[in-house]
């Protein structure tokens, strides 16, 4: 039996934070219903910590009486392990905060399905369920896949694309060689 703590909550709740040093949102209606929906976004690129974006659908998961939480992850590029980790921090920090959920699905998109994927294998029973929309699930092979392709291409087309130290680098060399 699962109890509600959140029934006694009756104020809307908005924070923004910082915690194991990952930027979060935290988003609770006044009408909350004990849902919660944990929000895995896609990769950045760049160095340093991610940054919190909020799920496509958050009005919609609002005015339906339930919350949301994202977490920007401790860190960029394809990581879906960070963000699994910050994931599960941030909801056990929702619990201790707001109050246990009736249920918990986590939804992601991109590198967040692949989020999605892992913390539904590695910790069965926190999340009711979860919905990978456009969700990089092949885990290493994607990257062996992505790595052949610019290799062929750099084959093919003669630019020096692997040489590239990261994104940024690699679309200007991609661009300067476009005629």
């Amino acid at each position: 039996v699962v109890t509600l703590r959140a029934e006694a909550q009756r104020a809307a709740i908005s924070r923004r934070g910082e915690l194991g040093g990952a930027d979060y949102v935290i988003e609770v209606p006044e009408n909350w219903r004990g849902g919660l929906v944990v929000y895995a976004h896609g990769i950045q690129y760049g160095p340093g910590r991610g940054a919190v974006g909020s799920p496509p659908i958050a009005e919609h998961i609002i005015d339906s009486g339930h919350a949301w939480i994202a977490s920007g992850y401790g860190t960029r590029e394809y990581r879906p392990h960070v963000g699994v980790r910050d994931l599960l921090a941030l909801r056990e920090h929702f619990v201790k905060e707001i109050g246990q959920p009736c249920w918990s699905i986590i939804y992601g998109q991109s590198m967040g399905g692949h989020i999605v994927v892992a913390s539904l294998e590695l910790h069965p029973g926190i999340y009711q369920g979860g919905f990978a929309e456009c969700g990089l699930v092949d885990g290493i092979s994607i990257a062996d896949y992505l790595l052949a392709y610019t290799a062929a291409a750099e084959l093919i087309s003669g630019v020096p694309l692997l040489d590239a130290p990261d994104h940024d680098t690699f679309v200007r060399i991609l661009n300067e060689r476009v005629v």
